[in-house]
């Protein structure tokens, strides 16, 4: 068997060398996959995001079609956000009081029979206007559920070493899809009709529970729970009125939620063609260069390893996505509005990822579910923001209006680094 040699000259043994490989950021990157568990929940994280970019673009296109409302169509998207705000919580305390694992097949289950459902509805030519907005509502309630389950089983699957890595493979492995997904889901479009889609949709989401089923992972203190649900929920919110550093955290994440999201979804397509006059290709190519980024993000992190000082990487990316969308708000070049946008995904789910990691991290087992169900609360502010950002695109046009929310972001993010000393400290 050949040796290595270390740098005085001697031989390095096999068991040594691999020790190395393993710290070598190339296999740093993957490093959680090492564990049975968390393979498969980030697998099933593949299919479940498929699914989920699959539907949106069949829905948006599907409601475009039967009605020719542009109106519409963020109507229905801000219908999916919804739920956040009011099934987000009861995920949160569902994951605390079963195991977590069957909470996730459930949800999964119901995905799926709600899409074979209006798969059916939409082949045999019986869909109206507000079924669009019950089945969209109702599938919103399922992610609703799911999004948090998920998010904390990450640490069910994982060694607390391990989350950070984790938890940014689980977002690279969602946002895989955000690039892919649009695409696919057009291309399905175009060669089965809308219909099918949802059939397959359906077995995508059938397939995240089959993978899960064998899933091995450790009980957590809530499944010995007597108490009520609402008396759990209330629990939840009193644990993080005391804790200053998820507090902190938790509003934190809000900020992109109102003043970047909006702005980069929903008012891309008015600066594509209003400022750039780059029309429907050039916009594919800016939400694609945004996509780019959001999955290089994870993707260093999960590279970075054991990071120190993770309160200041939150926040200087919280700085970095405000100022390149004040940036991306003055350029007329596409090329170079596309690079800027690389950047602004990347910095933005560095964000993310470091959030969701602090708080992973720093919060019992017994209340993950619950923290992260309000971490995914600011799903539900996308459509407040969304309004302030079409309001002031429609008054002062949409350069003005991404200036605005770059800048209000970046001073928020200011104002929360002066202000909590306890993200600063983590």
């Amino acid at each position: 068997m050949l040796r290595g040699h270390d740098e005085t000259g001697g031989d390095i043994s096999p068991e040594a060398q691999g020790a190395a490989l393993r710290e070598s950021p190339r296999w740093r990157v993957l490093s959680a996959l090492r564990n049975r568990e968390f393979r498969l929940l980030w697998v099933s994280t593949l299919f479940a995001s498929a699914g989920n970019w699959i539907q949106q673009i069949t829905l948006s296109w599907l409601i475009y079609d039967a009605t020719g409302s542009a109106l519409l169509v963020g109507s229905l998207n801000g219908a999916r956000t919804l739920p956040f705000l009011l099934a987000g919580p009861v995920g949160g305390v569902l994951s605390d009081r079963f195991e977590r694992r069957l909470v996730l097949i459930a949800t999964q289950v119901l995905l799926a029979v709600l899409a074979a459902g209006f798969a059916l509805m939409v082949i045999f030519d019986a869909v109206m206007t507000w079924h669009f907005f019950a089945f969209t509502f109702l599938t919103g309630i399922g992610w609703a559920i799911n999004h948090p389950v998920r998010q904390a089983m990450v640490a069910d699957t994982l060694p607390r070493s391990e989350i950070m890595n984790g938890v940014a493979l689980v977002m690279a492995a969602f946002n895989v899809n955000r690039i892919a997904g649009p695409a696919v889901g057009g291309l399905l479009i175009a060669l089965l009709g809308p219909g099918p889609n949802f059939l397959i949709q359906a077995l995508f989401f059938t397939a995240v529970a089959v993978i899960v089923l064998p899933m091995r992972t450790r009980q957590h203190e809530g499944h010995a729970r007597s108490g009520s649900a609402l008396s759990d929920f209330k629990e939840g919110i009193n644990y993080v009125r005391r804790e200053p550093a998820t507090l902190s955290l938790l509003v934190m994440i809000m900020i992109p939620a109102i003043f970047i999201l909006p702005f980069t979804s929903g008012l891309m397509p008015v600066f594509a063609e209003d400022v750039l006059r780059a029309g429907p290709s050039g916009l594919g190519l800016l939400l694609s260069a945004y996509g780019v980024g959001a999955l290089v993000g994870p993707l260093a992190i999960a590279m970075a390893g054991d990071l120190r000082h993770r309160g200041g990487v939150v926040i200087v990316a919280g700085l970095l996505t405000g100022l390149t969308l004040a940036v991306f708000s003055q350029l007329t070049v596409l090329p170079i509005a596309m690079g800027v946008l690389v950047v602004a995904g990347a910095a933005l789910m560095v964000y993310h990822a470091m959030v969701n990691t602090l708080l992973q991290t720093i919060t019992p087992d017994a209340f993950r579910g619950r923290v992260m169900s309000l971490y995914m609360m600011d799903h539900g502010l996308v459509p407040l923001g969304s309004v302030l950002a079409g309001g002031l695109a429609q008054a002062f046009g949409a350069p003005l209006a991404f200036l605005v929310g770059g800048a209000v972001a970046t001073l928020l993010v200011v104002l929360a680094a002066v202000r909590f000393r306890s993200v600063r400290e983590l």
